[in-house]
This record gives C-alpha cells, structure tokens and sequence, in this order.
C-alpha cells in the first residue's frame, strides 16, 4: 500500500513461502495490486522447511536461537512445512524484468541467503537500491551478520544510505533496524521514482 502511494504505477513482485500467510494476502485483496508467488527466495533452487511460528512475522527457515538474549526464544512454533526456494535471478528471468529499483527483504535472518540469490543482477548493476533487516540481537540460529551484508552490497557498488526503524536492546545498543543501501547513481531516489519494478 505504501508503495502504491509513492510511486506512479508500481510493479511490485512478492514472495511469501507461508501458505497460511500467503492465502491471507490473496484474501485481503493484495493479489490486484502485485505479483505474488507462494515460494521462498534464497541463495540457491531448492526446498526448505519454514518454521511457522504463532507470530507470523518470526517465521523463518532458522531456528530461533535459544540464548536468553533472544526476546523471542520462547514464542511457540506451529509446524514446519515444506516450501519451493528460488533466487532474485532465476525470478527475473522468469518475469523478463531487466532492471530493479528496488529490492526489500525481510527474511529473518535469511537476507545475506537472498543476496547472494540476486549475485547475477547486483553485479551487473542492475538493482539499484536494496532495502534491508539487518539483525544485531541473535535472533535466528545461523543468522547473517550486518558485516556480511554490507560486504556483499559494497562489493557490488551498493552502499549504506541510512538505518531506520531501529529497535534497541535495553540500553543504547541496536537489536535490529532496517537499512537501505543504494548505487551512487541513484541521485537521492529519483532512480526509484523512475524505474518502478520492486520486488519485496
């Protein structure tokens, strides 16, 4: 919806492994003003198994990590369920899209996993701004580190830009925020504004 309001005329392709969660976004309509597609976005082809979790924004292909420093150690799972896992590259060949504006993942801990899924189109140039969760808390067992994802972008001519919706720890350090990082090119946005294939 945000999306919808900033930008003329958006195509926005979506990904969501959770079928649950999945038919929620069909059933509210979501379907009218995007591409979605039931699957999970990762580093290679594949399957895996999503852990469903009763808040379904903790759902992940990673365990919760147990430490005490984790809030959400002991929220329940619901089940696990097997899900179809492909990459940014094999999905824009498959919708023929030439160049991103812009690509958002949350993935819970997965995000460095989806990077390295999209290795053909950041390297060519071809994303221009990548919106991000970076985790700083340990949340997930075998979660990426901030480290890892700025290499992986900075390594491809995409760089840090800002953090924003920052959650701290008790105290003054961060637990989680989202970053965007962006090409030089990208002139303050216009790129976004201009180009409008988003995936997220």
């Amino acid at each position: 919806r945000l999306l919808h309001r900033i930008l003329k005329q958006p195509e926005i392709y979506a990904f969501e492994p959770s079928s649950t969660v999945f038919q929620g976004l069909i059933e509210s309509g979501y379907d009218t003003q995007a591409s979605l597609s039931n699957i999970a976005l990762g580093e290679d082809e594949g399957d895996a198994f999503l852990i469903n979790n009763e808040t379904s924004t903790l759902s992940s292909i990673l365990e919760l990590d147990p430490s005490k420093e984790n809030p959400f150690r002991d929220r329940r799972i619901l089940g696990r369920e097997k899900v179809t896992v492909s990459t940014v590259d094999k999905e824009m060949e498959k919708y023929g899209i030439e160049e991103l504006s812009l690509l958002k993942s949350d993935t819970q801990g997965f995000e460095t996993r989806v990077l390295r899924g999209a290795r053909r189109a950041l390297s060519t140039g071809k994303i221009t701004a990548v919106l991000v969760e970076i985790n700083f808390a340990s949340l997930y067992s075998g979660q990426c580190s901030a480290a890892e994802i700025i290499q992986i972008l900075s390594e491809n001519g995409v760089h840090l830009v800002d953090v924003y919706q920052k959650v701290r720890k008790q105290g003054p350090t961060l637990a989680w925020c989202t970053a965007l990082f962006a090409r030089s090119e990208w002139d303050n946005g216009a790129g976004v504004v201009q180009k409008n294939s988003i995936y997220s």
